[in-house]
C-alpha cells in the first residue's frame, strides 16, 4: 500500500488504481529483465569473440610451429641420409605487379656428392622470361637481373622457362626436395606458370628452419642468415644467386643441427648486426653485399 501511495504521489496520477499501478510495475520489471538479458547476451558475445580470436591465434601459432618443425626435420633427414637432391628455387617479380615474373633461379645440389657442407656448390641456372625483360625493379627492390654470379643468364620465352623447370623436376623425380626462402609465394608462381611439382615433394623453408632454431626474434632475411652462417655472398635479389645461396644456407643449417644435437636450439654467438659490424673483411672478400634485403620473393 505504501508503494501505491508513493507511486500516486511521484507519478502525478493521484487517481491511479492499484491494478494500474501493478501493471506499471510489471512493465518496469519486464523492461529491466529484458535489459539485463540483453546486457548478458552482449557480454557473452564479446567473450565468445575474444575466445574465437584467441583460438585463431593459437591455431596460427600451432600451424607455424608445425611448418617450422617439418622443415627442420626434413633438412635433418637430408643431412643424415645424403641421398636427396635439394632443388632451390627463387623467383623475382616486377615490384609494381607481382604477377609479372622477371627472373627465375633454380639451383640443384645432389647431397650424395657432398662431403663437406661448407664446400657445397649447387649447380644453378638463371632464366629470364623474354616477354618481361623490359620490366626493371629499382624503387622497392634493387635490380640485379643482369648480375648472375655463376654463369650466363638465359633469356627464353616464358613457356620455354616453364618447360625447362618441369624437365628439372621430372628428371630428379622422387629424390627432389624443394628449398626456398619463404616458399609459399615461389610455389604459387610456379603453379601460375604451369609447372607441376612432384606429388608430396618434401619442402624446406629456410626462414622456418632459422626461426625454429633461433627463435622468432632472429632476423630471418636471407642476407642476415648468410652473414651469420659465414657464407660469403654478393648480388642478392638476382633470382639465381638467391637460389644458390638459399641451398647453401639450408645445408649449413642442417650441418649445425647435426652438430648441436641433442643440445639445440642454442643462441647464435653473435647477432647479425654484431657480425656485420665486427667482420668488415667479409664484405671485401665476398664482393658487393646488398644492404637491402626485402624482395618480391621474401629474400
Amino acid at each position: 500500500m505504501r508503494v501505491a501511495e508513493r507511486y500516486r504521489r511521484d507519478s502525478g496520477l493521484p487517481g491511479a488504481t492499484n491494478d494500474q499501478i501493478s501493471d506499471e510495475v510489471l512493465g518496469v520489471n519486464k523492461a529491466l529483465a529484458t535489459a539485463t538479458q540483453t546486457a548478458s547476451i552482449t557480454i557473452l558475445e564479446e567473450q565468445q569473440k575474444k575466445q574465437k580470436k584467441a583460438l585463431k591465434t593459437l591455431e596460427r601459432f600451432a600451424k607455424q610451429w608445425t611448418e617450422r618443425e617439418t622443415s627442420l626435420q626434413i633438412i635433418q633427414q637430408c643431412m643424415r641420409e645424403r641421398t636427396q637432391v635439394l632443388v632451390g628455387v627463387d623467383i623475382e617479380a616486377y615490384e609494381y605487379n607481382h604477377k609479372i615474373v622477371t627472373e627465375i633461379g633454380i639451383a640443384t645440389l645432389d647431397l650424395s656428392t657432398v662431403d663437406n657442407a661448407r664446400k657445397a656448390e649447387p649447380e644453378v641456372r638463371h632464366l629470364r622470361p623474354k616477354e618481361n625483360v623490359r620490366y626493371k625493379n629499382k624503387v622497392y627492390v634493387p635490380d640485379h637481373s643482369e648480375d648472375f654470379s655463376f654463369g650466363k643468364s638465359e633469356v627464353l620465352p616464358m613457356k620455354r622457362c616453364a618447360s625447362e623447370l618441369q624437365h628439372i623436376f621430372s628428371d630428379i623425380g622422387d629424390r627432389a626436395v624443394f628449398v626456398a626462402h619463404g616458399s609459399v609465394q615461389d610455389i604459387k608462381w610456379l603453379n601460375s606458370m604451369g609447372v607441376k611439382l612432384p606429388t608430396n615433394m618434401p619442402q624446406i623453408n629456410t626462414q622456418h628452419v632459422w626461426n625454429q632454431l633461433y627463435g622468432d626474434k632472429a632476423p630471418a632475411k636471407l642476407e642476415y642468415i648468410l652473414r651469420d652462417l659465414g657464407i660469403k655472398f654478393k648480388n642478392l635479389h638476382n633470382a639465381a644467386n638467391d637460389a644458390y645461396y638459399t641451398v647453401q644456407a639450408a645445408v649449413r643449417m642442417g650441418e649445425e643441427v647435426e652438430e648441436q644435437l641433442p643440445w639445440w636450439p642454442r643462441s647464435r654467438s653473435q647477432s647479425p648486426s654484431q657480425s656485420q659490424s665486427s667482420s668488415p673483411s667479409s664484405e671485401t672478400s665476398s664482393g658487393e653485399e646488398e644492404a637491402s634485403s626485402s624482395s618480391s620473393s621474401s629474400s
